[in-house]
């Protein structure tokens, strides 16, 4: 738990950073190219006070290459990386950390939240995250819900 715990306060800090352009929609697709290399996906439920809520961990290729593809070629905007923490406060999300071996306190090779409301936000290494609204990621949300068999109760 003290590992998850630590996972989820390194991307957190990772969510900090300077504001950019809102404005911008664009087809950018801000996937990982290395998916093939991603053989662990750490799902960390997370309550609206921040709270660590459960960590489901998968190791199916194809369930992760499904939900990677979900997310692939998704209209997205720049947000600031303060987007993230701010959506944080308000409702539950999940935080969905690809990565090669299992072990959590390695650096996701890619990462992105996905809150209740729908809202999709990828973190990157930049000094902007990616946000897709809810009015754009319907269908994503709903594929990735049906992928991770993510319910109310997990």
């Amino acid at each position: 738990m003290r590992y998850v715990l630590l996972f989820v306060l390194m991307c957190l800090c990772s969510a900090c950073g300077s504001s950019t352009n809102e404005e911008t929609l664009s087809n950018t697709d801000p996937s990982p190219t290395n998916q093939e290399e991603m053989g662990f996906l750490h799902i960390q439920k997370i309550s609206a006070d921040n709270a660590s809520a459960g960590t489901k961990i998968i190791k199916d290729k194809e369930k992760i290459q499904n939900i990677l593809s979900a997310t692939e070629n998704v209209k997205v905007q720049e947000t600031s990386k303060n987007t993230n923490m701010e959506k944080q406060t308000d409702q539950p999300s999940y935080l969905f950390s690809f990565s090669k071996q299992r072990n959590v306190n390695e650096q996701a090779a890619y990462s992105f939240f996905l809150y209740q409301d729908g809202t999709i936000i990828i973190l990157t290494e930049q000094d902007h995250n990616y946000i897709v609204p809810p009015e754009d990621s319907n269908e994503a949300m709903e594929r990735i819900q049906e992928i991770a068999n993510l319910t109310d109760e997990d």
